[in-house]
């Protein structure tokens, strides 16, 4: 039985980054899966890059997550913390789409 954990904030506001640095990409698409978490970096007060190999693609890459609400921001990051923990034993989702949602889910 997968367990899934959810945390959605419904106000949150997103931002793009002028220019992604050390070669992340900025939110590629409404939705990232990543398979494995690899490494997460602390930029500014707003921003946060996971690295790792994303749900159908062979090589790992780091996408910067730039959003200003601060609680949610944490909630992400400490569910890339546990995804890290563990490699392949979670799915780390994060939406970007309109609202700012992640979700862990253990296999």
């Amino acid at each position: 039985m997968k367990r899934l954990i959810h945390i959605g904030a419904a106000l949150a506001v997103l931002s793009v980054a002028a220019e992604p640095r050390a070669g992340a990409t900025i939110n590629p698409s409404p939705t990232v899966t990543f398979e494995a978490v690899d490494r997460i970096t602390a930029g500014g007060t707003e921003e946060f890059f996971i690295g790792g190999l994303v749900q159908g693609e062979t090589q790992a890459r780091t996408i910067l997550f730039y959003v200003n609400d601060s609680e949610t921001r944490e909630v992400c990051r400490q569910f890339a913390l546990l995804a890290q923990s563990k490699p392949g034993r979670y799915l780390l989702t994060i939406d970007v789409a309109t609202h700012y949602v992640c979700t862990l889910v253990r296999r």
